[in-house]
């Protein structure tokens, strides 16, 4: 059995628009920071059966809920833009079946299409 929460400020960018050193210094030193960030929250819960000796079944599932965020810094010179709000509304839940062996591995999650490798 796992069991994992976790909380964290996270920028909601797909890809980085910036790098995040040279983000940090824009930041603090000119308040001009490229970042749209937003809190998430979540817990998962997972357990694995060993069905025999190089073969596995997994299942697990967890739930994340996201908030906007406020600008709570103040720069070297100049100042931030504020946050756009971001949070996602209701919380997000997924659940994933697995099965792997020394040789093939499928996943299944709800909303997705199946993987093999």
């Amino acid at each position: 059995m796992t069991l994992g929460a976790g909380r964290r400020l996270q920028d909601l960018s797909d890809l980085p628009v910036i790098s995040p050193v040279l983000n940090s210094l824009l930041a603090q030193e000119g308040g001009r920071d490229h970042g749209d960030y937003v809190l998430l929250t979540g817990a998962t819960l997972g357990f694995r059966h060993r069905v025999s000796g190089r073969t596995a079944l997994l299942l697990s599932g967890g739930v994340q809920e996201s908030r906007s965020v406020d600008t709570r810094a103040t720069p070297a010179t100049g100042s931030y833009r504020a946050n756009p709000a971001l949070a996602a509304t209701p919380p997000l839940i997924a659940s994933e079946a697995k099965w792997s062996s020394s040789t093939t591995s499928v996943a299944r999650t709800p909303g997705r299409a199946d993987t093999a490798s």
